[in-house]
């Protein structure tokens, strides 16, 4: 994809969650979280190959989710 000039590779959604070994829904939460760099071009997203490599080699916190997911949780 060209942006001001600049020639960006990009992946599908598919492809992305396929290389992260994520779900698409997933993906979709990364980009809307602008953890990911993603674009949509007519109904089609397209998400920034670099980000998909840089988050995939960076590191993550484990554990368990924080706030109202995890009082939940502890219920059960």
């Amino acid at each position: 994809i060209n942006v001001g000039g600049d020639v960006i590779e990009v992946m599908t959604v598919e492809q992305a969650a396929a290389e992260l070994g994520v779900t698409s829904q997933r993906v979709y939460q990364l980009i809307a979280s602008e953890t990911l760099a993603g674009r949509m071009v007519g109904s089609t997203w397209f998400v920034s190959r670099r980000s998909v490599e840089d988050y995939r080699t960076s590191p993550r916190k484990g554990g368990w989710p924080k706030g109202k997911a995890r009082k939940v949780l502890s219920q059960k």
